[in-house]
């Protein structure tokens, strides 16, 4: 599902510039690390509510499959960078807290 907070992320150069570079350097590949800047964005965006972001949506804003997509989610969330607060499935997306600043 393509929410309006994607296609606001991804029209805007800032959600690349914006990144923490604490974050940043953590990732040696700029698919990684364009994920992250998203995540940074959608969270700013929602507030202090969790953001909706589903593994195709996520693969088509980096560039990468829905499964290459899911592993580099489920890796943000192992290193601490986001916080999974509802796991989707089934044609629901998963929601996120961007909490590493």
């Amino acid at each position: 599902m393509n929410t309006p907070s994607i296609r606001t992320t991804m029209a805007t150069p800032r959600s690349v510039s914006n990144i923490t570079k604490k974050a940043a350097a953590r990732y040696d590949t700029a698919k990684v690390t364009l994920l992250v800047s998203i995540c940074r964005e959608l969270h700013r965006e929602e507030g202090p509510k969790p953001f909706r972001l589903g593994y195709r949506t996520a693969g088509r804003c980096v560039g990468v499959g829905k499964n290459e997509a899911g592993r580099m989610l489920k890796m943000l969330v192992a290193d601490g960078i986001l916080e999974l607060v509802v796991k989707g499935g089934q044609g629901k997306d998963s929601r996120y807290l961007y909490v590493a600043d």
